[in-house]
């Protein structure tokens, strides 16, 4: 018999507490309630102390009436702090994720309140209004677009990829963000000024990461070709598994022929994966549109990602799987994300395995591609997080779930990948440009989707970092050391082959390869104290370059970033307070003659100056010896030094001769 949560009695009465409260916070109370009420004792003690204690929780969680009139962001931060306080940071984080927002992961506890991802900092991500708002304003973009995939508008002859409302709501952030960008200034240490509109134009530009992973695809190709598999191996293989769909599960066993090869050298295997028919709004059925009798609508790309994501996590994880009579299979390669018409991805690989272990790494990721429930379609032990028990019995899974390719040379991987890279990163996709739709049409929906669901759009498997490669060609000097010193001639030529070789070798592990990116904690230049960020976390700052243990610096400069807005609001508050002018007395030619000031100083580059005399102190004087950070951190913060020189509201403000403003 079910033991009784409450007194019938009360009923009614607990009915009016629980109204007063928000229903969020309904069945926790219910469950303090009747964890106190079936406490061993007397019925009476345990019904007075449940009923005390859920009127101290309702007068905990009741929002006073000024409160409910706060917008959606700023009541949930009160209420995730009313959470913490009566139920504990791990209940609270629950019930945030239960709200559909992302809440990072934490430690069960503390070590070090300071740290990254921290106990403490997430207390301090959600009782932040600012937190909640950008993630309920990343909610709802997915949830807006979810509806649009449900009402079947996202898909070729309406709006491929994403919807059109997405794209229209993609552009208009692109466009606040470059009138940011042009209102901010970097600057250094040194006095150096770049205008972050033009520091960020070429980095960011398509063609530029295109051509950087070209460098990077060719490179790999390069280091395959040197000991590729054989001519005659290759022609044991059946052509459909060198040309057209390629290979499905049942012609795994044929790759047996690749035994016959030298054991130590490379093939290449080009797998597309794709997800279960669930996820997919539409179907095609004779080249004619059909919507998926099989789709759920609670799925989202978003989940396609988190399977897919899965999937290639559980095949790594058995590639690298080692025993008493088993080796781990080594390789390299890559992969891109394509979306699907209807804004679910797909995934295209490009590996290059030993021909030894061609078969058993095909076997094992068709054995994680099919799974269901279970983390593997064999071993059906424990359970996989975003798969069901309806993805294994899925009609045509065999078939349509993951394809192969065996690539005839090095290079053919190249070649055959390079339609999914250029569509990816430019936009120019040979379908739609043979339908007639412009390149820079078909880039906003890919960068539109991949904004809105938080997509990858690439990722690399077993290379060596990127980041140290761009940290290699600031390095003009020769190196004392012969492993640095390779690696730098590498980075400068554009070999990516000579800079895999001098930095472990193909399929080394990242924690095996010689040189990586040196860290360290940002400190604040005034009080010699690591440097903390509005959560309480100290930030970690890229300074060089670390080779077998030792650090070379390559980042000789500190950056901070300077809003001309947040300036101009500084100076008109300075003005304001020294010169006892009310604000409704203010000449209207005052904000144009300040605009002038400031433009005069960013032509001059003495925004520093200008800074420092409306109070935002950039750099003090030990800023430069120790490398650290403003006291202060980002602009927008004043500081009230007393060794600054008196503000002339008329000089400075109302004056452009250079001779009053910079003195």
């Amino acid at each position: 018999m079910m033991q009784a949560t409450h007194n019938p009695l009360d009923d009614f009465w607990i009915f009016q507490q629980l109204a007063e409260i928000n229903e969020d916070f309904h069945a926790m109370a219910r469950a303090g309630y009747a964890s106190r009420y079936q406490q061993p004792g007397i019925e009476s003690e345990n019904r007075r102390t449940a009923n005390n204690w859920l009127l101290d929780t309702v007068e905990e969680l009741r929002l006073e009436s000024g409160s409910k009139r706060l917008v959606s962001h700023e009541r949930l931060a009160q209420l995730s702090g009313k959470m913490i306080h009566l139920f504990g940071l791990d209940e609270a984080a629950e019930w945030a994720r239960a709200k559909g927002v992302r809440v990072p992961p934490c430690p069960k506890d503390e070590i070090d309140p300071h740290q990254p991802n921290s106990r403490a900092a997430l207390k301090s991500r959600l009782c932040s209004p600012d937190w909640w708002e950008k993630q309920l304003a990343k909610k709802h973009r997915k949830d807006a677009e979810a509806a649009q995939i449900r009402a079947g508008n996202v898909c070729k002859g309406e709006s491929p990829y994403v919807s059109s409302e997405a794209v229209a709501n993609f552009q208009w952030r692109q466009q606040q963000l470059e009138a940011w960008k042009k209102q901010a200034v970097l600057i250094s240490n040194e006095g150096d000024e770049v205008s972050l509109d033009s520091a960020d134009h070429e980095h960011a530009a398509a063609f530029v990461r295109f051509a950087e992973f070209m460098v990077r695809v060719n490179g790999m190709a390069a280091i395959a070709a040197e000991n590729y598999v054989t001519d005659d191996v290759l022609a044991t293989l059946p052509d459909t598994l060198k040309m057209g769909d390629g290979g499905a599960f049942a012609d795994v066993p044929q790759l047996a022929a690749l035994d016959a090869a030298d054991p130590e050298s490379w093939v290449g295997i080009a797998f597309t994966l794709t997800v279960p028919s669930r996820f997919h709004r539409y179907t095609t059925r004779q080249g004619k549109l059909l919507l998926n009798k099989h789709y759920d609508a609670t799925q989202t790309p978003a989940d396609a990602r988190d399977w897919l994501q899965e999937t290639w996590k559980l095949t790594q994880t058995g590639w690298k799987r080692k025993t008493k009579h088993i080796q781990p299979i080594s390789g390299y390669g890559f992969r891109m994300d394509e979306g699907h018409h209807d804004g679910v991805s797909h995934y295209h690989y490009g590996i290059w395995v030993q021909a030894k272990d061609a078969q058993r790494a095909t076997q094992m990721f068709y054995d994680k591609a099919l799974r269901g429930e279970f983390t593997d379609r064999v071993k059906q032990q424990s359970t996989c997080q975003f798969g069901k028990a309806r993805d294994a019995k899925e009609n045509g899974a065999a078939v349509r779930r993951l394809n192969f390719k065996i690539m005839t040379s090095a290079a053919g991987m190249v070649s055959y990948m390079v339609k999914y890279i250029t569509k990816g990163l430019t936009g120019a996709d040979w379908e739609d440009l043979k339908a007639g739709v412009p390149a820079d049409q078909t880039i906003l929906n890919i960068m539109a989707r991949k904004n809105v669901w938080g997509l990858r759009q690439y990722a690399f498997w077993n290379a060596p970092s990127v980041m140290a490669w761009r940290e290699l060609r600031r390095l003009d000097d020769e190196q004392a050391s012969t492993v640095l010193e390779a690696a730098r001639l590498a980075a400068k030529a554009g070999d990516w082959k000579a800079y895999t070789e001098a930095n472990g070798g193909a399929a080394c592990p990242a924690r095996a390869r010689p040189i990586g990116m040196m860290r360290t904690t940002k400190q604040d230049a005034e009080t010699g104290q690591d440097a903390l960020n509005q959560y309480g976390e100290t930030i970690n700052q890229i300074r060089g370059l670390l080779v077998n243990g030792v650090e070379i610096r390559t980042r000789l400069k500190d950056w901070y970033l300077l809003n001309i807005g947040s300036l101009e609001k500084l100076l008109v508050e300075q003005f304001l307070r020294e010169s006892d002018t009310a604000r409704s007395d203010l000449q209207p030619a005052f904000s144009s003659d300040l605009q002038a000031v400031i433009a005069q100083a960013k032509e001059q580059g003495k925004l520093r100056r200008l800074a420092d005399r409306a109070g935002v102190a950039m750099f003090p004087s030990s800023s430069s010896s120790s490398g650290g950070s403003p006291p202060l951190g980002l602009v927008g913060l004043t500081s009230h030094d007393k060794n600054q020189r008196d503000w002339s509201p008329v000089n400075n403000c109302t004056q452009t001769d250079e001779r009053e403003v910079w003195g």
